[in-house]
């Protein structure tokens, strides 16, 4: 139950902290010269890929919570973890190459789809 709580919290704390960068006037991208603000960029991906570690983590876990374990028991955590941050690191890393132009979200999302489609089949 500690493990639900604590990425729920790290999910909802990377939401504010998102949103209140963005209402922020100075926190953006780039500087006065027009150049990229590495500083906030990232910090945006960070936050970013703390929240999608903790979504996929928490559904990873309640379902296995719902579908394997009884009402008093707990599943372990390191399997929705370790989907949770593959998939966090994942996201970090297309939006890294969206924003270099290396590749676009949808063609890299494909990428993506057809890979963990490969590695469930082969598994």
């Amino acid at each position: 139950m500690k493990y639900f709580w604590i990425q729920l919290i790290l999910g909802l704390l990377s939401v504010v902290f998102l949103y209140y960068f963005q209402t922020l006037d100075y926190f953006r991208p780039r500087d006065a010269e027009n150049f990229p603000n590495w500083y906030n960029i990232a910090t945006v991906l960070a936050l970013i890929g703390l929240f999608t570690e903790s979504l996929i983590s928490l559904i990873i876990y309640l379902l296995q919570k719902l579908m394997l374990f009884g009402r008093n028991e707990f599943p372990p955590a390191h399997n929705a973890l370790k989907w949770g941050v593959s998939a966090g690191l994942i996201v970090v890393a297309l939006l890294l190459l969206n924003i270099f132009h290396f590749l676009t979200l949808t063609w890299g999302l494909a990428i993506v789809a057809v890979v963990i489609l490969g590695i469930l089949i082969l598994k």
